[in-house]
């Protein structure tokens, strides 16, 4: 659900300004897992450690 409304590229996580993608980045940042910025933010280390696991 998350891919459809956040781009993970080359610029990090793009919310496309849609408010499910806004309240996503707010929610990762508030587990420092993003470093948010106006357009979304990117991934931290503890983020891209999270993502690794499987």
């Amino acid at each position: 659900m998350c891919v459809q409304y956040m781009d993970d590229g080359r610029n990090g996580l793009v919310h496309k300004s849609m408010s499910a993608g806004e309240g996503a980045v707010e929610v990762l940042a508030s587990y420092d897992l993003v470093k948010p910025e106006p357009w979304g933010g990117f991934w931290t280390d503890e983020g891209l450690r999270l993502l690794d696991e499987d």
